[in-house]
């Protein structure tokens, strides 16, 4: 039922968006059109159109020197980060940002955890039915390098369906073997 309603709304906002605007005309959508330059320019565009990458980096990397790899905690990044370089903006990359506010032990179960996620989704998608899932992790996995995802409610929740869908397949496999 689940993937059904989720094969539904996905449907529905291809076919929103496709009639709103044409797909190929990036303009239209300039966050796609930004994180598709960091993967094609490499190093270069990291500080073009204001963007200044490389910089809010550095000073996440600052943040994490600063803490002892322990971590500002939740909300202290951007007064952290201030504090130290003056820069108040948060880090543009999620692992970074998770790292800086998490400390590097929770950052690593972190992502430990959801290559876990993307292994176990591979692992059960036998028949096919989990490619939609493994597509979002995946586009998900790859945007957390160019945007601060980490505290953004479409991102725990996209996380939870794919957490119960690992679950819910679990349970089928221990189900079938019994």
């Amino acid at each position: 039922m689940l993937v059904i309603m989720l094969i539904l709304l996905c449907f529905t906002f291809y076919n929103i968006n496709y009639y709103l605007f044409q797909l190929s005309d990036l303009d239209a959508l300039p966050s796609l059109d930004r994180m598709a330059s960091i993967f094609e320019e490499g190093f270069a565009s990291l500080n073009d159109s204001g963007s200044e990458r490389s910089v809010v980096w550095i000073n996440a990397i600052s943040v994490i020197k600063y803490t002892l790899g322990f971590g500002v905690g939740l909300v202290d990044y951007v007064h952290i980060g201030s504090q130290i370089n003056g820069i108040l903006l948060v880090a543009h990359n999620t692992y970074l940002q998770i790292f800086a506010e998490w400390g590097i032990l929770f950052g690593a179960l972190f992502i430990i955890f959801m290559l876990y996620l993307l292994f176990e989704l591979f692992r059960f998608n036998i028949s096919g039915k989990n490619v939609t899932a493994i597509v979002v992790m995946l586009t998900m996995l790859i945007y957390f390098l160019t945007v601060s995802f980490n505290n953004s409610r479409y991102v725990a929740f996209i996380l939870g369906i794919i957490v119960f869908i690992v679950q819910y397949e679990k349970m089928e496999r221990d189900r079938n073997e019994e």
